[in-house]
């Protein structure tokens, strides 16, 4: 059952570490979570969450079809559901699942002030926008400029320091943590990141 406007109400998202508390989810969670650039991992959990009644299992079978290059021809119709189902979605657990949770450096952002910029995180995600030409390019509609995909920190930098919108893994940026700051609570890795690329705000 779902509302009217399309989420679930039988019951709240799980979150992240309810998933990883249950027996019989941990397991196929954290093979995902291992295993993040492989789809199979995530078709096999995405078809025990739908055999369960669970829409995260619809959400994961959508993102994965969107990751096909081409799109499929329901692109659209799978774009808007997964917006839909992200809102639902517990934000820990999304993350832990979703190869690039984190889109960086967004035209939507102050342009002013780059390292600010840079560390203004996109509401949309990856599979939310629309394919190219190039499997690694995608064409965000709220700021009508491409997003790229970017697998190496100097890539990112580099596209970064000319003013390309990118997406990342949460991974990649803590690689530019300075662990000599103490960071009391938990770092913001994308605004940590900033300060090295473009100085402290």
């Amino acid at each position: 059952m779902t509302t009217p406007g399309g989420l679930p109400t039988h019951r709240a998202c799980p979150g992240l570490w309810d998933a990883l508390r249950d027996p019989d989810e941990q397991p196929l969670l954290t093979a995902v979570m291992q295993a993040l650039d492989d789809p199979e991992p995530r078709a096999v959990y995405a078809d025990w969450l739908v055999a369960r009644g669970d829409a995260r299992g619809e959400l994961l079978h959508a993102d994965l079809a969107l990751r096909a290059f081409p799109p499929p021809s329901t692109a659209p119709l799978l774009r808007a559901r997964l917006r839909t189902l992200c809102v639902w979605a517990d934000e820990a657990w999304l993350a832990a699942v979703t190869p690039e949770p984190w889109m960086l450096n967004c035209g939507r952002g102050p342009a002013r002030q780059p390292a600010v910029r840079f560390a203004f995180r996109c509401h949309l995600r990856w599979t939310e926008l629309e394919a190219t030409a190039d499997p690694d390019v995608r064409h965000c509609s709220a700021c009508a400029r491409p997003v790229y995909r970017c697998g190496e920190l100097d890539e990112a930098e580099r596209r970064a320091r000319a003013g390309d919108c990118i997406a990342v893994r949460a991974a990649l940026t803590a690689q530019v943590r300075d662990h000599e700051v103490m960071v009391v609570g938990r770092p913001d890795d994308p605004a940590l990141w900033a300060d090295r690329l473009f100085g402290r705000r």
